[in-house]
């Protein structure tokens, strides 16, 4: 695992673009200082190599920025898998991550809320357990009941002020 000072030595990095940069490429073939750092990979994340050990650009950010490597998961909070910028990642519990997953939109068209026979089931899913929350009559009122039970399980105060305003 790299070390913070490596890191500095190697890469300069902006919190406001989100974008890596070479102050000097280790090895044989070293592209020039201020060559933009990384390719993406088959999940649309940007990678790069450092010392034959291959990095998540998204986490190295957060070790640039904090000096520390995450606890758990990092997320991007907008879900743009390639946006670096600190203000948009996140330290996250797995679950947290699997929540601001982008999905296929549902016949409801509202995250945790499926219409089933004519009502609106509410549900979430904590710690491998999907919960159901309830059977409302209008999509809105089911998500707004979801939005609430993410704020409890998650502590996102964002999602709370969402189902209130």
């Amino acid at each position: 695992m790299i070390t913070h000072i490596r890191l500095l030595q190697l890469l300069d990095y902006d919190p406001d673009t989100g974008i890596f940069q070479w102050k000097k490429r280790p090895g044989r073939g070293a592209k020039p200082a201020g060559t933009v750092a990384g390719n993406f990979d088959k999940d649309g994340y940007l990678v790069f190599s450092i010392d034959g050990k291959q990095y998540k650009a998204h986490r190295v950010a957060w070790f640039y920025v904090h000096g520390k490597w995450p606890d758990g998961e990092t997320d991007h909070r907008n879900r743009i898998r390639n946006d670096n910028r600190i203000k948009n990642l996140r330290e996250a519990t797995v679950s947290q991550g699997r929540q601001n997953r982008t999905r296929k939109a549902n016949a409801s068209g509202f995250t945790g809320v499926y219409f089933i026979k004519g009502r609106y089931l509410a549900t979430i899913k904590a710690n491998g357990t999907t919960h159901r929350l309830g059977w409302f009559d209008a999509p809105e009122e089911a998500h707004r009941v979801y939005l609430n039970a993410k704020a409890k399980l998650h502590g996102d105060f964002s999602a709370q002020r969402q189902a209130c305003g």
